[in-house]
């Protein structure tokens, strides 16, 4: 790595690329977080950067390209330790979210617990009164039955008398309505009779109209035709009415024209009268 002076020498760096061009800036001294390494390493990094003119440039070029590399994974280490602190943080941050939520929740299911215990507490003694106020009635039902049934009888006694006065009624309307029955029967087959004689009258004035309406239908269908033979008379007269206005504006024309003749003529002969008399 460093300068040889001996002739007789092995293969170095110097040897072998005398010419070697660095890819990085090689007049630059490599420089690490010395907080970061050992003793030993700060040690070996005081040599280097003192002894830097006597290495050689492939070895620089690697020193410098080890210490960029190793500054970059530096800094990824930052970032990724940064970046393990923030979501640390984070779950941090969400754990006590829920912790505070599971606290909350707990706290809601046992007043939900609690109110249950009370409705169900409630809901029982509701049903307990319930039944003591049902049996409470039914004892008083089964005392007032057992005071009614004397009074029972009296009841029946009566009843069975109340039942065979309703059936001689029963007897005495049957009777009357058998005799309303027959009554309706005579009604009916007089008023069959009624009917049918209607039935005659109507089908007879029924004939008697049809006839006369046949009657009135044939008159309507005549004054219908005089009335058509009168329509085609009126419109014949219409156009024997133009044909002669037309004639008569003729003839008045012709008449106009005469007349005109007739003054160019007086006059012309006027004028040969006067002629000769001054003459």
């Amino acid at each position: 790595m460093f300068r040889s002076n001996k002739k007789d020498q092995q293969k170095t760096l110097w040897t072998e690329y005398p010419d070697y061009e660095p890819i990085n800036n090689i007049e630059e001294k490599p420089l690490y977080d010395e907080s970061r390494v050992n003793d030993q390493h700060k040690v070996l990094g005081e040599i280097i950067r003192q002894n830097w003119d006597l290495i050689h440039p492939l070895a620089k070029d690697y020193l410098l390209s080890s210490a960029i590399e190793w500054r970059r994974l530096l800094m990824n280490e930052e970032k990724i330790v940064n970046e393990l602190e923030n979501k640390k943080k984070l779950v941090e941050e969400v754990k006590a979210d829920y912790e505070l939520k599971i606290q909350r929740l707990q706290l809601e299911k046992d007043a939900e617990l609690e109110k249950v215990k009370e409705e169900i507490t409630e809901h029982f003694r509701e049903k307990l009164e319930a039944k003591d106020q049902e049996i409470k009635h039914y004892k008083m039902l089964a005392e007032s039955m057992q005071s009614s049934f004397d009074s029972t009888q009296q009841e029946k006694d009566s009843l069975s008398e109340e039942i065979e006065k309703r059936r001689e009624m029963t007897a005495e309307q049957t009777t009357t309505i058998n005799e309303l029955r027959e009554l309706l029967r005579k009604k009916e087959e007089e008023s069959k009779v009624v009917q049918e004689e209607i039935s005659t009258n109507f089908q007879k004035q029924i004939s008697k109209m049809s006839i006369a309406l046949q009657e009135k239908s044939e008159q309507i269908k005549a004054l219908r035709e005089v009335l058509e033979k009168a329509k085609n008379q009126l419109i014949k007269f219409k156009e024997q009415n133009k044909e002669l206005q037309a004639q008569n504006k003729e003839f008045r024309q012709e008449i106009d024209i005469l007349k005109k003749r007739l003054l160019d003529r007086e006059t012309k002969i006027k004028r040969v009268v006067d002629t000769l008399n001054k003459s």
